[in-house]
């Protein structure tokens, strides 16, 4: 999927506890669901959010051929399997 990469800029208000609601003009334009992960990072003055289509659990479970990490006993498997790969 290919995403808009033109600028666009709107003005929002702040909600309580700092809450964000992005405005359906943006939402259209940037591949995102309800309850996805968001990263945030601080640049200078400006706060980016990152959209990404997929959730890095299942990135690195991929790439370490179906692992699932998420458990004490599967991080050190996936170490393992990494370091493995690298030498």
């Amino acid at each position: 999927m290919s995403v808009d990469q033109s600028e666009e800029e709107v003005y929002i208000t702040l909600g309580k506890r700092y809450t964000i609601i992005i405005p359906k003009l943006l939402r259209t334009k940037i591949p995102m669901k309800e309850g996805q992960k968001v990263r945030i990072s601080r640049q200078g003055g400006k706060i980016i959010l990152w959209f990404d289509d997929e959730d890095p659990h299942e990135k690195i479970a991929k790439i370490l051929k179906g692992t699932d990490y998420r458990s004490e006993k599967s991080k050190m498997q996936a170490e393992e399997q990494l370091l493995q790969d690298l030498t």
